[in-house]
This record gives C-alpha cells, sequence and structure tokens, in this order.
C-alpha cells in the first residue's frame, strides 16, 4: 500500500513538472514524450485506471492552455481539437498495453515462483539448489522469495519437547 501511494505522490509531481513546461513552451512546441513518461508510469506501477487517467488528463490541461491562455486562431482551433483527440487516442491505447506488460510480468513472476519442483530431504528437510549444495528450507525460501521466517512451537511438539513444562498445564 504504501509502494503505490508512494507512485502517486512520484506522478503527481511529474505530472505537474509535464504541465507547467507545457505551459512555459508556449503553443506551437509540444513534446509527446513529456506525456507518454507519466502516463507509462502510471499503467506499469499503478494500474489500467490511472494509466488512462493521465492519458485524459494531461491533453485536457493542454487544450486549457491553447484555448484559454495562448488564444489561437479560429482557423487553427479544429487542427489542434484532431491533434488532441489523436494525442489522447494513443497515449490512451499505450496505457492500455503498459498495464497489460505489466500485468504479464507479475503473473509471469507469480508463476515462476508456483510452479517449480524442489528435492527435499525427508528427514532434516533441508532443499537441494539448483547447484546440487544442500540448503536449509528456511533459508532456500527466504533467497528465492519475498517470505521471511519466525520461529515457534507448535502445541505437540512443546509437549513433546518439553513435558514436564507443557503437560502439567
Amino acid at each position: 500500500m504504501k509502494g503505490r501511494r508512494t507512485w502517486k505522490v512520484r506522478l503527481g509531481l511529474i505530472s505537474v513538472a509535464i504541465i507547467s513546461l507545457d505551459w512555459l513552451l508556449g503553443p506551437f512546441i509540444l513534446i509527446p514524450l513529456t506525456f507518454v513518461v507519466p502516463v507509462s508510469l502510471a499503467a506499469w506501477y499503478l494500474e489500467r485506471r490511472a494509466g488512462v487517467l493521465l492519458a485524459c488528463v494531461l491533453p485536457l490541461f493542454r487544450a486549457c492552455f491553447v484555448l484559454f491562455h495562448w488564444k489561437p486562431p479560429v482557423a487553427t482551433l479544429a487542427i489542434g481539437a484532431v491533434n488532441l483527440l489523436i494525442l489522447t487516442t494513443v497515449l490512451i491505447g499505450m496505457a492500455w498495453f503498459m498495464a497489460l506488460a505489466a500485468e504479464s510480468v507479475r503473473l509471469a513472476k507469480r508463476v515462476h515462483t508456483l510452479e517449480g519442483m524442489l528435492s527435499i530431504c525427508g528427514f532434516c528437510k533441508k532443499i537441494q539448489t539448483e547447484n546440487g549444495q544442500w540448503e536449509q528450507l528456511e533459508s532456500y525460501i527466504t533467497h528465492h522469495s519475498d517470505t521471511q521466517f519466525s520461529h515457534s512451537l507448535c502445541p505437540g511438539c512443546a509437549a513433546k519437547e518439553f513435558p514436564e513444562v507443557f503437560n502439567a498445564e
């Protein structure tokens, strides 16, 4: 949850910087790459809706600048509207595909984590690694996933190992 919030703040700051840059450059200079970066990041790190939202909002800010601040001649408004529609459509498509790519990468990682076959000792529960070495189960899982372990005793083992303490209760 914290990572998503961090990305929202970062993307908000990037978007404000791009809107400011767009305003400073004026109506005749358009750098589409500056629109692509936040839309791609939003679609990749947040979700498809965030990317599509930025793909719609950023060109609308540019349209507002053009209409209300720079006041172009009426003859160029139709061309500007077509360009706005093209830019928005391309950005939405890019956000859609970027979100699909991110989802594909996340699913591939999950499948890789869940599908592996492990050779495990029936007695000591050590795992045989790819290079033939034997490693404790906990350390193997910790090295190959995001899982961390904490140790405790189940009631059966507690009664078996410490009968004087746990059988008395």
